[in-house]
This record gives structure tokens, sequence and C-alpha cells, in this order.
């Protein structure tokens, strides 16, 4: 095993010069969901996973981007990288949907125009329930995860900050004269070719030049150093304003909530009576435990996000994805709600209020500064913040989705309304047919999803990886890597009684999360 000085020696003997910008392209495939069978769920990378380019040890490798994790690990197999060290240090990644075991190792990177030198990752041997179509995943969030309270624990503080550092935070800390922010812009897949690619924009340490005005946006102060964690202040649905219940996070100002932006987590999860604001407006709208919301195609509610004063208009295509199920009565198209109902035992998870993931994402031009951040900190001085500007012109986004939507159907079987859908039994086996995903599966009855008066028991001892982990699976298949948190998509209770007031919880299995150890899985909470 290789001491903390002699990697520590050869860490800054290899501290190589690098460009003062880069900037690169960020893509995603265009295909969309497709059932094979009643019973068979297989699903591609439709607006789901943004991937880039990096080099580690002279290879080339296509990795997920994910703002809501830290960590790097990579698939080497069959790969001659060529290591600056190895070690015998065991690091595990722990997703909701499987995860990954492997050696720290150290190797030099190269992303865009910087080259960061030794860079830490975790050499995967083991992975369990990844996507195929990426070789890893790549953290852009806080050292907080999983790598740097490995190495601090073993060769302790001063090494995990010379050697442990996420690979954007270790980017900046080579060259503290680089503005240390990146941005982002999500591209938007229509396309029903899957072959198709969209381009967004990923940037380090400059700005678009047609978003050169992201400096003068709010600056919304991250909330902690555990995630991208910003203050909301509300949601409106058609113009109404959606009250949500008061944040339990520390830190948010009253009024206004806490939600996550994580890049690595396709459909956004928020609290199940704001879902049921979005949707359950929609004339002709239902529910289904395996899906969520299932809605007419042709629905397009007007949903806004408000942050720092400045609105953020949600597209229609980001709120409903089209799907084609194979049903006893032949194929046809459906259309489901990407926004999701996230329930999560408020004893356990502090933090945040709600994850605003991909579906989100797409409609604004984000750039992510990490201010003074300093590794095993408080935010001292400039706290890292993120600025904001909207990307959906709200006054042509209906119309842009009629187009687009039309288009869509028109290469799809027919489309049939949610109620026909449930009659022909288009999702009362989807739980089961998830069961590639996840072997733990069990069938559910959309007919009692349906029942307002049903609800799922209070204090469930169910495991929430198997009992609502399949359900988005089957939804998004294996290309959703998530980043921030479990992903507790408790769909069962999406249709039910608001004024019940009952509050129905679950106990999440113990694991490794992505986004950092067992201190912070203790303060994880959220109440819907």
């Amino acid at each position: 095993m290789l001491t903390f000085k002699v990697l520590l020696s050869v860490f800054l003997y290899t501290n190589a010069a690098r460009a003062a910008s880069s900037g690169f392209r960020v893509s995603t495939s265009a295909a969309g969901y497709v059932a094979t069978s009643l019973g068979d769920v297989v699903s591609t990378s439709d607006n789901n996973l943004y991937t880039v380019n990096i080099t580690l040890g002279g290879e080339a490798f296509v990795v997920q981007l994910d703002t809501g994790s830290s960590d790097l690990w990579l698939n080497t197999t069959g790969r001659n990288v060529q290591f600056t060290n190895t070690t015998d240090l065991n690091v595990t990644e722990g997703y909701a949907k499987g995860g990954v075991s492997g050696w720290l190792s150290f190797a030099d990177m190269t992303i865009g125009d910087f080259s960061v030198p030794g860079q830490a990752f975790v050499d995967a041997v083991e992975i369990k329930d990844m996507s195929p179509t990426f070789d890893g995943i790549l953290g852009m969030a806080f050292d907080t995860a999983i790598i740097y309270p490995v190495v601090q624990k073993n060769w302790g503080t001063e090494a995990a900050d010379a050697l442990a550092r996420s690979p954007i935070t270790n980017l900046f800390a080579l060259d503290p004269t680089t503005p240390n922010f990146f941005d982002v812009q999500l591209a938007r897949a229509v396309s029903p070719d899957p072959n198709d690619v969209a381009e967004g924009v990923f940037l380090i340490s400059q700005h678009d030049d047609a978003f050169q005005n992201i400096t003068s946006a709010p600056m919304l102060r991250s909330l902690t150093s555990q995630h991208w964690t910003l203050a909301m202040d509300g949601m409106t649905v058609n113009g109404t304003p959606f009250a949500f219940n008061a944040s339990r996070a520390p830190g948010v100002p009253t009024g206004k909530v806490a939600a996550v932006f994580d890049t690595g987590f396709s459909l956004p999860q928020i609290p199940i009576a704001a879902v049921k604001a979005i949707y359950g407006s929609i004339p002709g709208a239902l529910c289904s435990p395996e899906f969520g919301w299932i809605v007419p195609c042709d629905a397009a509610p007007n949903v806004v996000f408000t942050f720092g004063g400045q609105d953020i208009p949600v597209h229609p295509l980001d709120l409903t994805l089209t799907n084609v199920f194979s049903t006893p009565s032949g194929n046809i198209t459906g259309c489901v709600g990407s926004f999701q109902g996230l329930t999560l035992d408020p004893t356990q998870f502090v933090g945040f209020d709600l994850i605003l993931g991909d579906a989100f994402l797409r409609n604004v031009y984000a750039s992510f500064n990490y201010g003074d951040y300093r590794p095993n900190t408080t935010f001292d001085g400039q706290s890292p913040f993120v600025q904001l500007l909207p990307t959906t012109d709200g006054s042509t986004m209906h119309a842009e989705f009629v187009a687009n939507r039309t288009a869509a159907l028109a290469q799809l079987p027919p489309a049939s309304d949610p109620a026909t859908l449930v009659k022909l039994g288009a999702f009362s086996d989807a739980s089961a047919s998830s069961s590639a995903s996840s072997p733990d599966a069990s069938s559910a009855s959309v007919a009692g999803a349906l029942d307002e008066s049903t609800s799922s028991p209070s204090g469930s001892t169910d495991s929430w990886g198997k009992k609502y982990g399949t359900t988005a699976l089957a939804l998004l298949g294996a290309n959703l890597a998530v980043g921030v948190v479990l992903l507790g998509l408790t769909l069962t209770v999406c249709m039910r009684s608001q004024s019940q007031g009952a509050s129905v919880r679950y106990t999440p299995r113990p694991f490794m999360m992505q986004q950092g150890d067992e201190e912070e899985r203790a303060q994880l909470r959220y109440d819907d």
C-alpha cells in the first residue's frame, strides 16, 4: 500500500499547467420508451442521460455528468489505463439502483482543455445494475462523497485535501487564478430517431456567448456543502401558486423550500401534493401505481418555478413523456407525467424538500460557482452559488409543444386516453415487467391506485428499493444513475386523499449513498 507521503510527492511533481478555460458539449440520445411486450419493458436514454467525454490515463471514456455527486468512478476493463498510482483501499459507491465497488486509484485526467494530474477515482471491479451506455460517472458537486472520507480516515485530512478531491474542485484547486465555475445547458431531444443526438453546453471557467448576462442573474446561495441545494421561492400551476409545507431543511428562509439541482436525476422528485397540482387538474388524467400520472398526450399545463424572484417556465415537452405499450389489443401510445412524487421518512432524511432533475434543468442555463469553497469546512466568505437564466420562452412553448408532440405521435401507434389505457390493461403488469431490473419486483394492481381511499400502510418496513425503485425503473430502464438520494418514487400514493392527512412513511434500507457517508444519511429527510 502506497503511503500518503509517496503519493503527495508524485502529485506535487506532476502538477502541470493547464488552459484557462474550456468548452465542450453535453449530449443525450433521442429515442423514446418502448414496451416490447406486456411484461417486458426496455428503454433508451431519451432525455435521461447526459454524458461528456474525458481522457484518463491515456484512454477515452464517456461519463455521465452528475451535479448530484462528487466522485469519479470508471469501468476500465479492457482499457490500457496508465495509472500514476494504485492503492489497496476499497471504495464502494452505492446508488438507489445498483452501485460499484473498486480500488482507489490515480491517473492523469483531461477534460476539455484542462489537465488534472493524479486524479483520484474508483477503478471499478464490481458493477451492479449500471447502464452499459456510459463508462462511469463524473461527480460535479463537493468533496463529501466516499473517496474523500475514505482517504481522510486512512491517511488523514492533509492527504484527503491534497489527493482525494473531486475532479472539478481538484481542477480549480490546482490553479487558484482560474475562475472556479462551470456552466451547463442540457439539450432537449425531440426527434423520435434514436440515432439523433441533442447537444447542450458544458463550459468550465467561461460563459457561453449567448448567455453572457448570466453574471447579472440572482446569486442563489447553496444551502449545504453536501450538494447544490438552493432556496426556491415557489411554484405556480396554470397561474395558481402551490402552497408547499414549511421547509425543515436548515438555513431555508421562511416561505421557501430547498431544491437540489441534480443532472444525474432524470425525473424531478417533488411533493406528492405538488405532483397532483400539476397533473390532477388535467381533464381525463388518472394515476397508476406503476407510472404515476397518466395524462392525455395533448395535455400542456403551464408550470413555473421561481428562484430569487426570477420565473422559470417549464416546457410542456418536459412535463410529459410518450410511451408505446404492447397490449393484447395491439400497440398503443400513452403519456405519463415526468414530475414524480417523493416521500421519505422525515426522521431520517433532511437537507432538501425536492429534487429538480433533468426535466427541470433543460429549461435553464445554469452557472455553478464554488465561491471560496474549501473541503472539510463550513461555508466561509463567498459561499458557493448558482445563477440561472430561463431558456424556455413562455409565449411560444405551447405552440412548440403542439408542433413537436403532433410530429412525434404521427410516427407512433395510435394515442389512447388514460381511461382506455387502463381498460386495456397496459399498466396492470408493469411492476412485474420490471423484473429484469429488479428480481424482487412484485405485481401491482391499477384499480387499487385509482381508488382515492387507498393508501399504502403507514410505517411500512418494506425496502423502498424493492417496492418503489422498480416502478421508476420500469419507466427509466438502466439509464437512470441516481445522483443525490434514494429513489423514493412512492407512486402508489399519488392519488391518496389530501384531506385525510394520513402520513405515509417508508424506512429506507441501509446503504452507502453516492452523495455522502453515514453522517449525511442520518441528516437527510423529506416531508410531503
